[in-house]
């Protein structure tokens, strides 16, 4: 789904191989579509096509090439779009597991939170204030804070109305 990527990836000579150990069926390399390419006439679409379709192919031989070598790198889009019980220990994959408490948004608030027990930083003066709306305290805490920061904008500006006239 990252056309960017791939072509990145096989610039530097990457090669790709079909998932052997996928939970989805498995995905042909087929050729990718021009139509966010911007060129200047239909002569220069129709070479573009066909060197981008020779390019495809050529790839295409190559990951054929490798189907049965192990693949010690397998860079995904989702974590769980491969089985990682049938990797090998040499084989990695780019994402973790159980990453979520420092990776989503929820898991990094309640990080900034436990914070005073290793540091004396204060979260708040180097991160913007963050809240867990599913929690009822949290979401009061929301509530309040946005009350007060409307309230607080509002005086700044009526201040400030008031000393330009």
């Amino acid at each position: 789904p990252y056309p960017v990527i791939r072509a990145a990836l096989r610039a530097r000579g990457w090669v790709e191989q079909p998932l052997q150990c996928s939970k989805q069926p498995r995905q042909s390399l087929g050729s990718r579509s021009s139509s966010n390419d911007v060129c200047t006439s239909d002569d220069d679409n129709t070479d573009y096509a066909e060197r981008e379709q020779e390019h495809d192919k050529l790839h295409s031989l190559v990951s054929h090439y490798v189907q049965n070598e192990m693949v010690y790198f397998y860079w995904l889009n989702r974590r769980n779009a491969i089985d990682t019980t049938c990797l090998q220990k040499k084989q990695i994959i780019n994402h973790f597991t159980r990453t979520d408490s420092f990776t989503t948004k929820v898991g990094l608030c309640m990080n900034l939170r436990n914070l005073h027990c290793f540091a004396t930083a204060d979260p708040d003066t180097f991160f913007p204030r963050c809240y867990k709306l599913t929690a009822e305290d949290d979401r009061h805490a929301f509530i309040e804070d946005y009350r007060r920061t409307a309230c607080t904008s509002l005086l700044k500006y009526t201040v400030e109305q008031g000393q330009s006239e």
